[in-house]
């Protein structure tokens, strides 16, 4: 049991409310652009941000090691205003040539050689009545030239950015910026100026570089070259993604009105949302496991998230909701500044999910902050909930202390995800309504997880069968592991779910709220689920019933679990 109670947690904030001004936080909105791959992430994204476009940049998105002849094309595109779309080397995948369709496209530019983008892809384009120009060199600096060419015909360059062509992360993170200044990338080889690279420089009449990363990532005789060539050298530092990619949002992100968030370890989200991040002012962040940038985020109006769950997860997309509801944040202090229960809901519930050892606040909305709101925030997110006791401070500071080491927390929310994104793909389809995906992740459910009753009978229910991790990879838990579980699921399903605790069967239980289809439905898997086991059988009587039905044999306070907190 945890040692903090909602009355304390009430209390304590609310000492330290009396103490300080109200400051209001401004709207602001987290969009996810995804698909069920790269290629209809990419479709997506030109859905949401084209109606038309005569004009199309194709670009390889098949593995992850084709992206040197792409990254020159963002600022193209930009002058182009067209979208960025991705093929497949030999052929154009059906959504690709779907959306190239609806844009009502003419022109049709490949990046890139035959090597990563085929003849036979070329001459069906060819063959549809599409102009095609392919931008290609014999390797990667030649192509970035020709595609600097290209772009000079449209508008004199305004600077260049050089940086190694053998880590797309460097150049990735900078493309926004290169894109709406007409800017140009460029690449090294890793160990000196190469070539073409020098010889591009002198055709198109370079008086300014900038380079991207530290000494190991563009060693410092490059610079003693193109100062040789009469140029000015800046340096943007960093010699790993994440410390370059903070210096380069600290440097040129000043006047930014949001972030493009995308996985830092496959080119492809990214790279076809860098054209909309140059057109909407955005500065882009690159992400491994969790968003992880040691600076102030302030005055962002928007985050875009690149990609689905299984490269952004659901916990930072959390994370980066607490970061809008709270983009206000004090460089003095750190801490934040928060106005209303929804600021604090997701202020609270982002802290949690990114497994924040602290939290720090300002002030609040007295009349808004709700009794009892971090617990609210643990009841009602089972599956984000792995804290075994938290305190407040009458200073601003919320602490949190959890039931696993940092290390096995990473190991079993990254697999308890893992295994939701496969399991997702095979049962869910693009055309169910959420009522359907509500139903297959509830049989899902109730056929593989065994209600753990001998652990129960004992009283020694392991920390894991609380958990999503315990139901999804173990195959065992009790009953708020497989709310966590359903809770999960339908995130990532795109089903608003939150869990509902209260009693049930004379103890205390927990189940599931879910608007399916615009109408609250209430679903208990775990009474779904015959116990004992019975392998195969799965039971209907507690899935998507109104709260009367449920009422009949579950109690809960109703003013605490309301469909309000589905839209948080």
């Amino acid at each position: 049991m945890r040692t903090s109670k909602k009355i304390y947690a009430f209390a304590a904030i609310m000492m330290f409310i009396l103490l300080v001004p109200i400051v209001k936080v401004s709207a602001s909105e987290v969009t996810r652009l995804s698909g069920q791959d790269r290629y209809e992430t990419s479709a997506n994204i030109s859905k949401n941000n084209w109606s038309t476009s005569e004009n199309v940049v194709l670009s390889s998105g098949q593995g992850d090691d084709k992206f040197a002849d792409s990254l020159a094309g963002t600022t193209l595109a930009y002058q182009l205003n067209s979208p960025i779309l991705l093929t497949n080397t030999n052929y154009i995948p059906t959504m690709i040539s779907d959306e190239i369709k609806r844009l009502n496209a003419k022109n049709i530019y490949l990046l890139g050689g035959t090597g990563v983008i085929s003849s036979a892809v070329e001459n069906s384009l060819k063959n549809l009545g599409y102009s095609v120009t392919r931008l290609s060199g014999l390797n990667r600096y030649e192509t970035a030239a020709r595609i600097g060419e290209e772009v000079k015909k449209y508008k004199p360059i305004g600077g260049v950015f050089l940086t190694t062509g053998y880590k797309f992360q460097y150049a990735m993170a900078a493309l926004p910026y290169v894109g709406k200044e007409n800017d140009i990338v460029l690449f090294t080889d890793g160990n000196s100026l190469n070539f073409t690279t020098k010889d591009v420089l002198k055709r198109l009449n370079v008086d300014n570089v900038t380079i991207l990363g530290g000494n190991a990532v563009v060693p410092s005789n490059v610079d003693n070259e193109l100062m040789k060539m009469g140029i000015t050298v800046k340096r943007i530092d960093g010699n790993t993604p994440i410390d370059f990619n903070t210096n380069i949002l600290r440097t040129l992100g000043n006047n930014i009105d949001g972030l493009a968030v995308a996985s830092g370890r496959v080119f492809a989200d990214s790279l076809s949302g860098s054209i909309v991040a140059a057109k909407s002012n955005l500065g882009m962040a690159l992400i491994d496991d969790k968003f992880d940038y040691n600076m102030s985020m302030n005055k962002l109006n928007k985050i875009l998230i690149y990609g689905g769950y299984s490269v952004v997860t659901p916990e930072t997309e959390s994370y980066l909701k607490g970061i809008m509801a709270n983009s206000n944040l004090s460089d003095k202090t750190g801490r934040l500044l928060l106005n209303g229960e929804k600021d604090w809901y997701e202020a609270i519930k982002a802290a949690i999910s990114n497994c924040q050892d602290e939290f720090l606040y300002d002030n609040a909305n007295s009349s808004a902050m709700p009794k009892g709101i971090v617990e609210m925030v643990l009841e009602q997110n089972p599956d984000i909930d792995y804290v075994e006791s938290y305190s407040i401070s009458n200073s601003g500071s919320i602490s949190f202390n959890y039931r696993f080491s940092k290390t096995e927390l990473s190991d079993m929310k990254n697999r308890a995800a893992e295994k939701a994104k496969s399991v997702l793909s095979n049962i869910i389809k693009p055309d169910m309504t959420e009522t359907e995906k509500a139903k297959a992740i509830h049989d899902y459910i109730v056929s593989n997880a065994k209600y753990d009753y001998d652990s129960y009978a004992k009283n020694s229910i392991p920390a894991q069968d609380y958990t999503a991790y315990g139901i999804l990879v173990n195959g065992t838990g009790v009953c708020q592991g497989y709310a966590s579980a359903f809770n999960l699921m339908a995130e990532m399903s795109g089903i608003k779910s939150i869990a509902v605790r209260g009693t049930a069967g004379g103890g205390v239980h927990v189940w599931n709220m879910a608007m399916l289809d615009g109408k609250i439905g209430y679903i208990d898997t775990t009474w779904d689920d015959p116990v004992p086991d019975r392998a195969g059988q799965i039971i209907y009587r507690y899935f998507n019933i109104s709260g009367s039905q449920i009422s009949e044999d579950h109690s809960w306070d109703k003013n605490n679990f309301t469909e309000d907190y589905l839209n948080y």
